[in-house]
């Protein structure tokens, strides 16, 4: 057979285990033998994968660049202010993130009602999920507004978290335009729909830097505020991006059948439930992984304020990386959904692997270039007089590079499982990866085994690495039992 997503891939990865050793890693991934798929097939689902994901990418890529430009701009301030965001994002962050997952879990069933061409049910997911998503931001930042009263307890230094308290109000203060947005976009993604997004994206941001000019370091005429600046232009440009994306969506003619058809159903709790049926769990898996990662921050956090924005600097850089994974796992969700409406179950197989092949070969490369360049890239984020927090970064840019591999493929094999509506599962196994293994890891390697900042990124990888194994076991084992469940029906119904 001929194989032409064969791809086999060599990183020769050194890494700091302890102080004065480094030993020698070799990861070898072979995709050839896993896929079985002729090149005319993979050429085929990696167009379409990529003509979704590729909107999907720029307009998640955009999401996280708000809070990176943020970074980058408040650096040259020092690393108080900077720790002060990286531990005020950290706990922002936590409650958000159920939020997003709450909206993520409208795309599988648009997506799969879009395949089966039941134009009502669109519009009864759009119409029941709009007031679930304005709902649910109105709540967090209900929640958020009292977490600010635990900061103080937290372990951070005293003039970190007075720099962080009224950064995070702003940051509150954008969680209901955020989840506007993301309702929208999770509706148009569903639909096959993903540039409008992208577009809204990259305006958002670039007006985030031009106000962040203006703000953070005082500008035509503008007093200088500092990291609150950056906390006013993330605000703005929040807003502008959930009005604007709700403004083209209801007057765009593509969805004018899907608005008429919400016009004509009501809100009703069976509606709703079966919508949290899927958002709950979702929202419960993205929180337990980004906690882990929030309470690593703060673990970090203990150690020293440079510790800390080192920490933020790299995991500002990993998010930009994660987000391109993101976006093929978003897109592998809709297409997934989208071919389970129409029970296509081989390409919905074969979608899903090339997704894979696809983000599993993007960080790969990142991987190489993170160990590479790992003392170059954290100067863009501080001043070359802190040169603790430029040491403890490299150290760090190290791990993340090879935990990439791993982030790829559980954050594929979840869109995957999204598609096909399997999402209490894969909760658990998360659940036990990053809880069970991974935390518990970089807890004891950081302060039991004096690693540092660095054992609590062993422990990220740890999580990731279990994770990503387990998840993509468990979508093979589903998708070959729809598969042969199908068939099994068809043969009956051909012998009736």
């Amino acid at each position: 057979m001929e194989y032409g997503c064969s791809l086999s891939i060599k990183i020769y990865y050194k890494y700091d285990l302890a102080i004065g050793f480094k030993y020698f890693c070799i990861f070898k991934f072979s995709i050839g033998t896993c896929l079985r798929m002729k090149s005319i097939q993979f050429k085929k689902h990696f167009n379409r994968n990529l003509i979704l994901a590729f909107p999907v990418i720029l307009s998640q890529v955009g999401q996280v660049l708000v809070g990176v430009v943020d970074n980058l701009m408040v650096g040259p301030l020092g690393a108080n202010p900077l720790a002060a965001a990286s531990f005020a994002n950290a706990v922002f962050f936590n409650i958000m993130i159920f939020g997003m997952g709450i909206a993520f879990g409208l795309t599988p069933l648009v997506g799969t009602a879009f395949g089966e061409k039941d134009v009502k049910a669109v519009g009864r997911y759009f119409k029941n999920g709009i007031f679930i998503n304005l709902v649910t931001g109105v709540l967090l930042s209900v929640a958020m507004y009292f977490a600010t009263f635990a900061m103080p307890y937290l372990g951070q230094e005293e003039a970190v978290v007075e720099k962080a308290i009224p950064y995070f109000h702003l940051l509150n203060a954008s969680m209901l335009p955020m989840m506007l947005f993301f309702h929208f976009k999770q509706f148009n993604e569903g639909l096959e729909s993903t540039k409008p997004a992208m577009f809204v994206s990259v305006g958002s941001n670039l007006l985030n830097i031009g106000l962040n000019y203006v703000f953070i370091y005082g500008h035509f005429g503008f007093e200088a505020m500092g990291l609150q600046g950056a906390g006013l232009a993330t605000l703005i440009s929040r807003i502008l991006t959930g009005v604007g994306l709700a403004i083209y969506t209801l007057r765009s003619s593509y969805f004018k059948p899907y608005i008429d058809a919400m016009r004509l159903v009501r809100i009703r709790k069976e509606a709703c439930r079966d919508i949290l049926k899927i958002s709950l769990p979702i929202s419960g898996q993205m929180l337990m992984e980004m906690m882990v990662f929030s309470i690593g921050a703060i673990m970090i956090g203990w150690i020293s304020p440079e510790a800390q924005a080192a920490h933020q600097i790299v995991i500002g850089m990993v998010a930009i990386t994660f987000m391109v994974a993101t976006g093929i796992s978003s897109a592998t969700t809709i297409i997934i959904s989208n071919e389970l409406g129409k029970k296509n179950f081989i390409a919905m197989r074969d979608a899903a692997r090339t997704a894979f092949v696809m983000a599993v070969g993007f960080m790969a490369v990142t991987a190489v270039l993170f160990t590479l360049w790992k003392n170059w890239l954290p100067s863009f984020y501080v001043k070359p007089e802190e040169a603790e927090v430029l040491t403890i970064a490299a150290s760090l840019m190290a791990v993340a590079g090879f935990f990439q591999l791993f982030d790829g493929a559980q954050v594929v094999a979840l869109g995957a499982l999204r598609g096909l509506k399997d999402v209490k599962i894969p909760t658990l196994l998360t659940l036990f990866a990053y809880w069970f293994l991974g935390l518990p890891t970089s807890y004891f390697l950081a302060f039991k085994f004096g690693l540092g900042a660095k054992g609590v990124w062993y422990g990220f990888l740890v999580g990731l690495g279990s994770a990503g194994i387990m998840l993509s076991i468990r979508f093979e084992w589903i998708q070959r039992r729809m598969r042969e469940k199908n068939e099994e029906e068809l043969t009956n119904n051909a012998v009736l």
